[in-house]
């Protein structure tokens, strides 16, 4: 008798969750996204990165492989008071980065020149590129920091923000 119970328990469970799915189904628009396979390479010019982008790792790689599902949902009932206007949700299973100084000063400089529009390196004119480097890491240490407070997750986040400063 116990065991009908449990089957019928579980069994009443699983048309729950077929409801909600179809509730979901029919209520929202869903939207999503994938992108497999991402990966971040640093290196210069002449290097070979044509062989370093097929390679499951090298030493170019700032960021391995990984893939990342986005999926977004609208109601079609935005005035309902019971629903949810848009629901967004992930998944980043592993999000493995390899990181030295080198590589850091290419990846800012890269995000310098889309920042400025031009394309051109941005520290290009620079005297210090170590001392802009430290300014830029300060500055992300910043807004890390900044964001973690807003947050309300306190210490722990910035202390992995100076740390990795500090590693840097």
């Amino acid at each position: 008798q116990e065991q009908q119970q449990q089957q019928e328990t579980a069994a009443g469970e699983t048309r729950i969750a077929d409801l909600e799915q179809m509730l979901m189904r029919d209520t929202y628009d869903t939207y999503s996204l994938i992108l497999s396979d991402v990966q971040v390479l640093a290196g210069d010019a002449q290097d070979d990165w044509q062989s370093a982008l097929l390679a499951q790792s090298s030493a170019m790689h700032v960021i391995e492989r990984f893939t990342v599902t986005c999926e977004a949902r609208r109601s079609l009932m935005p005035f309902e008071a019971h629903s949810t206007d848009v629901q967004l949700s992930g998944s980043l299973p592993l999000l493995e980065c390899r990181l030295n100084e080198y590589k850091v000063q290419s990846v800012l400089r890269c995000l310098r020149a889309l920042a400025s529009g031009t394309g051109d390196d941005a520290t290009a004119g620079d005297d210090d590129p170590d001392e802009s480097l430290m300014a830029d890491l300060s500055a992300a240490d910043a807004t890390v920091s900044a964001a973690a407070a807003a947050a309300g997750s306190g210490s722990s986040a910035d202390t992995t923000a100076s740390t990795a400063a500090a590693a840097a």
